[in-house]
């Protein structure tokens, strides 16, 4: 968001900026934590934290490896991550910790953050596929684990407990427990954006339309059904 971070409450907006403590006026990414603590990420001006009407803000000085953030998760144990342009973190105490070796997995910039039932935190990259995090091991997932293209855009775990990965040019993917395979590509739309799931169907918005996946049926939609715009 552009021009401060409004906020609608009981009548007119009131916008958030610079002059009112928030660190920089793009908002790109916001959480609130089970503490009804609320989290701004901003793109140029690192991480804020909204507490009892003022605003603290974390940067590269408190352990952030960029002042650019993408993404936001706070896990079922209650710690925040952060994702950024250069990599993932997490908050420990009033620091953040960066993940990874220091590879060009953990450089890379950070997409979706999800985490799975078995407790892994799964996180996509532009570039660089996914990354798990499970047990305090790291697996990455490329094209030679199956995953059809390496800049991810949506991740979801379903009812099932099946994960699911949308990419940017090589449609959508499903992981089988070893490694990622390609769903419907001849069907779906290459670039996909978001997921929803209603009574065990799975819709998936894409860059080209809507999809319904149930069990091995795929249908999908667009101006011609109806639908406003072909970007979901």
């Amino acid at each position: 968001l552009g021009g401060g971070l409004p906020r609608l409450r009981d009548g007119p907006a009131t916008t958030y900026g610079p002059p009112e403590g928030l660190s920089y006026e793009i908002a790109s990414t916001i959480l609130q934590d089970r503490r009804g603590t609320l989290w701004i990420g901003t793109y140029g001006g690192g991480l804020n934290r909204f507490r009892e009407g003022r605003f603290t803000g974390f940067g590269v000085k408190e352990g952030l490896p960029d002042e650019a953030v993408t993404a936001l998760l706070e896990d079922r144990m209650g710690a925040l991550w952060v994702g950024t342009r250069r990599g993932l973190c997490r908050l420990e105490g009033d620091r953040f910790q960066a993940i990874g070796a220091g590879d060009a997995a953990s450089r890379a910039p950070v997409g979706p953050l999800a985490q799975g039932r078995d407790g892994s935190l799964w996180s996509g990259t532009y570039g660089e596929g996914v990354v798990r995090l499970r047990d305090g091991g790291v697996s990455q997932y490329r094209r030679e684990q199956g995953l059809s293209h390496v800049s991810v855009q949506a991740i979801y775990e379903d009812v099932q407990g099946v994960v699911w990965v949308g990419t940017d040019g090589g449609g959508l993917n499903r992981f089988d427990g070893e490694r990622f395979v390609s769903v419907a590509p001849d069907r779906l739309p290459a670039g996909v954006l978001a997921f929803h799931e209603v009574e065990g169907v799975l819709w998936v918005g894409a860059d080209g339309g809507l999809c319904r996946i149930d069990g091995s049926s795929v249908a999908c939609f667009g101006p011609r059904q109806g639908l406003f715009d072909v970007v979901v």
